[in-house]
């Protein structure tokens, strides 16, 4: 997957007439957008072209085709959600489970920003140091007695969070409310 979130943008009149026509762009700066979609327009094979749409995608959190005003939207979001350092999982996951009528860079990142409890190695690194930081730190004679995995599992079962993993060793948290 590229840093930079692109896709692949052609003249429907002129697949309609058997020919590709059209060129990856960026998805990550509005201001020239309009200007190359002019572009492809004006220098489509076929005459009268007038709409575009997306048959491609690269590092986009969404699959399939799409307009091109659709993708340059979830282009300016991955952009700005890597920008503040948002795992790409948790942004997907964001996605995923809100409507679609919300998903405006902002407003995504904001969601992203409050349902992100952080990440640890393992479900139990996390319980153990989020004990620590609501309830202070257990002696260490009662820490031997103490399964940090089983209360992980507990507060994952009880809806409170979710451990999504993203790598061997490395598991996002997630807030479920």
């Amino acid at each position: 997957m590229t840093d930079t979130p692109r896709a692949y943008i052609g003249c429907l009149a002129s697949y309609n007439a058997g020919r590709h026509h059209g060129r990856w762009l960026d998805l990550d700066c509005e201001d020239t957008f309009n200007e190359q979609l002019k572009s492809i327009l004006d220098t489509a094979p076929v005459p009268d072209a007038e709409e575009l749409w997306v048959f491609d995608t690269e590092g986009l959190p969404v699959p399939g085709e799409m307009s091109p005003v659709e993708a340059l939207k979830y282009g300016l979001i991955v952009s700005l959600c890597r920008d503040e350092h948002i795992p790409d999982e948790l942004m997907g996951l964001v996605l995923d489970t809100t409507d679609s009528s919300t998903h405006d860079p902002d407003t995504v990142l904001t969601r992203c920003q409050e349902v992100w409890l952080g990440s640890a190695s393992t479900p139990g690194e996390w319980a153990e140091e989020y004990w620590g930081d609501c309830m202070g730190d257990l002696p260490t004679e009662l820490s031997y007695y103490v399964d940090w995995e089983r209360y992980a599992k507990d507060m994952e079962r009880n809806g409170a969070i979710r451990f999504i993993r993203v790598a061997h060793n490395e598991y996002l948290v997630v807030s479920n409310h």
